[in-house]
């Protein structure tokens, strides 16, 4: 795909090359470079491999956000020393130092924001690009990036630079392609970042089978395009209108005369307020009498919306775990 965007999961990138190419790499002084070594190979090959127009390696200007851990205080704690510090190896920071400055010698966009991950540099970068987007990670979190429009892939480094797109990941766990981030909240991975402590969610069907998290996700998809596609049924169409313009209590039906609602009927000839040919005469009595049916006419529409936001309820979670 040449003449894409491609973006760097830089920490990602580096933390594989470090640990997949020895330490006996070294440079003159006698100092490991295997992280740069690594690290420049693959870009290198990335760059030979796809040609894009634009390269930018996003940055970890913060590995463990507050604003996470706010939300989830484990996120990352595996990750924590005694002192808070991130646990890395002693001659990981250094290269890390080293790489940087050989991505500003060639010339290569480096991207990262205080307070923030690469990940989060990643999503902003390739939401608001227009055209192609390879991301390259070895974080399959990423996969909830990837969309038709553009398209954006991800490159995934696990796997040998294998391009996944919405088909591919669709393929790959029976889930709509676009829905990364809703199946990945439904189960649990020990090597995720919260460290297998999040929360997992588990519905149990009525012979105490578990629900896998790719089922669950389809059902809570099917059910809710179900409700959508009724909601434009012309059946509740027209149900609404005549909820609206809706019958008496006495089956007479209500018509709109200038912004007066006039209930014709020789069962209301004797109300007060109404004429016997059947007219609203004026008058406080008959302004009290409209009210009262136009609150009875709002009161009604009221309960049939409720009734039938109870049925769609309903109907939601029968899909989802009947």
């Amino acid at each position: 795909m040449p003449g894409q965007l491609t973006l760097l999961d830089a920490p990602s990138l580096w933390y594989r090359a470090f640990h997949g190419v020895p330490e006996s790499v070294i440079a003159p002084d006698g100092s490991p470079v295997n992280l740069v070594r690594g690290t420049i190979d693959l870009i290198a090959r990335i760059v030979k491999d796809t040609r894009p127009s634009r390269l930018v390696a996003c940055l970890d200007n913060d590995w463990r956000p507050a604003f996470r851990v706010a939300a989830i205080p484990s996120y990352k704690a595996h990750r924590l020393t005694e002192n808070g510090a991130e646990a890395e190896p002693a001659t990981l920071a250094h290269q890390v130092g080293v790489l940087l400055e050989v991505l500003e010698a060639v010339g290569i966009a480096t991207a990262g924001v205080d307070g923030y991950e690469a990940d989060d540099v990643l999503g902003t970068l390739s939401a608001r690009e227009t055209g192609a987007v390879d991301v390259v990670t070895g974080d399959r979190d990423m996969f909830q990036l990837v969309r038709d429009e553009g398209p954006v892939r991800v490159l995934y480094t696990v796997e040998k630079m294998a391009p996944y797109t919405p088909g591919t990941v669709a393929a790959k766990y029976g889930i709509p392609g676009t829905a990364y981030a809703e199946y990945a909240v439904l189960w649990t991975d020990k090597a995720c970042a919260s460290g297998g402590a999040a929360s997992v969610v588990r519905l149990v069907r009525g012979g105490g089978q578990p629900r896998s998290a790719p089922d669950m996700l389809r059902r809570h998809l099917q059910a809710l395009k179900a409700v959508r596609d009724f909601l434009w049924q012309p059946i509740l169409v027209g149900a609404l209108v005549v909820a609206f313009f809706h019958r008496d209590s006495g089956g007479q039906r209500a018509r709109n005369l200038d912004g007066w609602r006039i209930f014709r009927g020789a069962g209301r000839r004797r109300r007060r307020g109404c004429g016997p040919d059947g007219s609203v005469c004026d008058g406080f009595g008959s302004w009290l009498l409209e009210r009262k049916r136009l609150l009875r006419s709002q009161c009604r529409l009221r309960w049939f919306l409720g009734l039938f936001c109870s049925q769609a309820r309903r109907a939601v979670v029968r899909c989802a775990v009947g």
